[in-house]
Formats: C-alpha cells, structure tokens, sequence
C-alpha cells in the first residue's frame, strides 16, 4: 500500500520540482537585451529609479534601447566579429551624470567597428581599442 501512495507522490514531486528553462551562459548578439555596465573601463552605476542603458538588436537588422535619457533606434550590420550602427535617438536633456552617460553611449555605437561576445557580456571596440561592455539580461 505504501508503494502504491509513492508513486503518485513521486511523480508530483518530479513535475512540480523540475528546473525553470536557465538561458544559455552565451550571449547572442541579436533578440538579447544588453545593458551598458562599462565604459572606458569603468563600472556603470545607474542611479535608483532610473531607467539603464541598453539596447536590443533584431534580427531584422534593427537596433532600439535607451541611452540613458533618450530612447534610441536605428539599424545595423555586422559580421563574424565586425560591426556599424547608424543611431538617432531623441534630445531631452537629463541630469549631467545620465547626459554623460548617454553621450558616450551613442558616441560608442556610432564608432564602433568590431565586437566579441565572452560569455554573457558583449565587448564592442573601436579598432583594438575597447570601448564598453554590454551584460546580457535575460527577460522573463
């Protein structure tokens, strides 16, 4: 009789226990949601309650995101590690810490020219200069 109780209770166990789907621990350059967390080497801090840079990049070719004041769009084309943006984005004016960060954002996708993707962090460059790096953020 106690067998016959553990099987159904097993079984539950198993369904409802089983793991989440856990994103691959690669980034993709398209359809991924990539948040600015360095620039210049250094760490990117968005203050509480403000919006983070990033973007997303469809496989249709287009770019959209938010450079930290002002949503962006555009287009793109790459290859196996070579990239171009062509961006425009809106012009409210922010805070200078948030203005600051935006004017680099849009200045490093405009002259970007090469990226690498390690991991779950995607290195845009400017020759062999590196010029930021980009966190993948999965989206539930």
């Amino acid at each position: 009789m106690k067998k016959i109780l553990l099987i159904p209770v097993l079984l539950l166990t198993l369904t409802y226990c089983k793991p989440s789907k856990v994103p691959s621990s690669l980034a993709t350059l398209e359809d991924t949601y990539s948040r600015l967390v360095e620039m210049n080497g250094n760490p990117v801090m968005t203050p509480e309650g403000v919006k983070e840079a990033h973007f997303i990049l469809s496989s249709a070719g287009n770019i959209k995101g938010f450079g930290g004041c002002n949503t962006l769009a555009g287009g793109y084309t790459h290859g196996e590690s070579n990239i171009k943006f062509t961006v425009v984005s809106t012009k409210m004016m922010c805070a200078d810490e948030q203005m600051e960060i935006e004017t680099f954002f849009t200045k490093t996708l405009t002259s970007s020219d090469a990226y690498k993707i390690v991991g779950e962090v995607l290195d845009l460059y400017e020759g062999n200069t590196l010029l930021a790096k980009f966190q993948a953020v999965y989206l539930k």
